[in-house]
């Protein structure tokens, strides 16, 4: 596992690392800032379960929107997955795995799940969880005219699991979508990342 410390002022610390780099399944990582919040290693997926269900507000394909969650599924599928019913496809793999339908997101991303990244930060009044697979081999950026591909082409993803434990309204929690999706475009752009 590598994991890095960042002191963040007097609020608290962050960590960062990539705990599942030589996991094997059952591998669990239990977060250093939120008590009972668990990052499981599976197979193919990633399971984040908080101790008690808390507000969502998802893109998933699987349970996405607003309501109650307790639990965030990153599925692996292979760069050849036809995605005809993706919720179809992930409501087979809950029941296959044991885990409730209800209360549970699913995502899926062609990463394979051992390059996922972990960081995490406490402060005075807050915790924040975040888990990300990021894949960006076929990179495209939304305005910029480029080749269209036929309907059978399957985009890549940056997924991202965020878990805040504090007081959000529901407009905190649109806004801390948009601060996420803007750190992964400045990410994107630190690293050259290019369409």
């Amino acid at each position: 596992m590598l994991l890095v410390d960042f002191h963040v002022g007097r609020k608290g610390r962050m960590t960062m690392g990539m705990p599942f780099m030589a996991a094997r399944p059952g591998e669990v990582y239990e977060s250093k800032v939120w008590p009972g919040l668990k990052l499981e290693y599976g197979e193919r997926h990633l399971l984040l379960e908080a101790p008690e269900e808390m507000d969502g507000l998802s893109s998933a394909v699987y349970g996405g929107g607003s309501g109650r969650l307790r639990r965030m599924v990153n599925i692996y599928v292979d760069r050849q997955y036809r995605c005809d019913d993706p919720a179809r496809d992930i409501a087979e793999l809950l029941e296959q795995w044991g885990y409730p339908a209800e209360g549970t997101a699913g995502l899926l991303t062609a990463v394979p799940m051992r390059y996922a990244a972990v960081a995490e930060e406490r402060g005075e009044d807050f915790a924040v969880f975040c888990c990300a697979t990021a894949g960006a081999s076929n990179a495209a950026r939304a305005g910029v005219r480029r080749t269209t591909f036929p309907a059978s082409w399957t985009p890549g993803t940056i997924n991202v699991l965020l878990a805040v434990d504090g007081r959000l309204t529901p407009a905190a929690m649109v806004n801390a979508v948009m601060t996420a999706t803007e750190a992964k475009t400045a990410a994107l752009g630190d690293l050259g990342v290019q369409d």
